[in-house]
């Protein structure tokens, strides 16, 4: 989830290039490989920040299905918004 003032403003110069902002992403998940999710989920958001600067806050919601005996997935959900 993005914060943007397109959401109150629904003007579409005050959103971004969703595509272009999942091949950002896609390249940044590739750029290295992370043992933990809490460290992709922050790169992820760190990169969503710095895409456009509309963006004023994201949440990042990544699993992991499969790491867990017993459980179908492990699961992180991190909030992060300009300073």
């Amino acid at each position: 989830m993005l914060e943007l003032k397109a959401r109150e403003s629904d003007k579409l110069n005050e959103t971004v290039d969703y595509g272009a902002l999942a091949r950002f992403l896609t390249e940044t998940a590739h750029q290295t490989e992370y043992f933990l999710i809490e460290k992709l989920a922050q790169k992820l958001g760190e990169a969503c920040l710095s895409f456009d600067n509309k963006i004023s806050g994201v949440e990042i919601s990544l699993e992991k299905p499969g790491c867990i005996e017993n459980a179908r997935s492990a699961q992180i959900v991190l909030m992060l918004t300009q300073p």
